[in-house]
Formats: C-alpha cells, structure tokens, sequence
C-alpha cells in the first residue's frame, strides 16, 4: 500500500488537530511510534533496527512510500501503544488505513 506521510491529522470539525500551535502529521505520529521505547515490549537489536530504518524511510519521504501489510500493521498498533487520546488514534488510523 503507498501512503503519503505529510498528511495532517484532523479531528471531528475536519480541522486539523494541533498541540498549541503546531499541527500534528501522520509523519510525526507514525516516527514517534516506531522510535518509542515500550515498557513492555523487549526488542532485541534487529527488530530495533528495523524500526528505526522504516521510521527513517517515513520521514525522509517526499512522496507516497509503499508499505508492507506487516509494516501498517506494526505502525498502527504502536501508535495506538504510544498515544492515549481516542482522537489522535483515529484520525491517524483514518489516514493509515483509508478505507
């Protein structure tokens, strides 16, 4: 699948969500993710490694990137791991998988 990562985040209204002034992309979101360190999750080096390269590939993209089922997969759960608000998770979710 090719997703572009530049896109916002919105919320309900359609507005983009923000955090103070700066709006938030599904670029940071999706990096933020993969580059988290997880209570709960022991990695060993290769897996870490292999986040950290795709978090690279996302944020160095200036086009759509295709992505591995495996890839949207691990990025959606990570980022519904990592950030605690409901409307943060869906809007980037909307735009990991638009359905």
């Amino acid at each position: 699948m090719r997703l572009d990562f530049s896109q916002p985040l919105v919320g309900f209204t359609g507005e983009p969500l923000v955090e103070g002034d700066t709006p938030w992309f599904l670029k940071t979101v999706a990096v933020n993710a993969l580059t988290a360190v997880y209570q709960n999750e022991p990695l060993t080096g290769v897996q870490k490694v292999e986040r950290v390269e795709l978090a690279q590939r996302i944020w160095i993209a200036k086009v759509p990137i295709e992505l591995t089922v495996e890839e949207l997969a691990l990025i959606k759960k990570l980022v519904s791991d990592l950030y605690l608000s409901p409307v943060l998770v869906a809007a980037a979710w909307k735009l990991l998988d638009p359905r």
